[in-house]
């Protein structure tokens, strides 16, 4: 059985949450969700995403924010210092979340 086709990597640009988003971190996660899910032949294939939050208001990737995001495969936030709990649960494919903070705090279980 051959697996899934993998779609090229999608970058999620977050620069404003309030004028992108609404202010709302759900509208990007549903964005996230739902990218691609078929290749240029209409056959099912997986989108890996990447998520770059340049916004210096965003300080913390929030409780459940990337709930089983499960096409996410980096997330590049600069300015972010807490990662919550569950924040990336159920993200299975993640491999990468870089911040440049030195003492970023990773909550309790922020990869369960």
């Amino acid at each position: 059985m051959q697996g899934v086709p993998l779609l090229p990597e999608a970058v999620v640009e977050v620069t404003d949450l309030i004028s992108d988003y609404g202010g709302d971190c759900r509208r990007v996660h549903e964005e996230v969700m739902g990218i691609n899910r078929t290749n240029e032949n209409g056959k099912v294939a997986t989108a890996r995403v990447h998520v770059v939050v340049i916004d210096r208001s965003v300080w913390e990737i929030g409780q459940l924010a990337f709930y089983q995001c499960s096409n996410l495969v980096k997330v590049t936030a600069p300015f972010v210092e807490e990662l919550r709990e569950y924040a990336f649960d159920g993200v299975f494919n993640l491999r990468n979340v870089t911040s440049s903070p030195d003492d970023v705090v990773v909550k309790s279980k922020a990869f369960f």
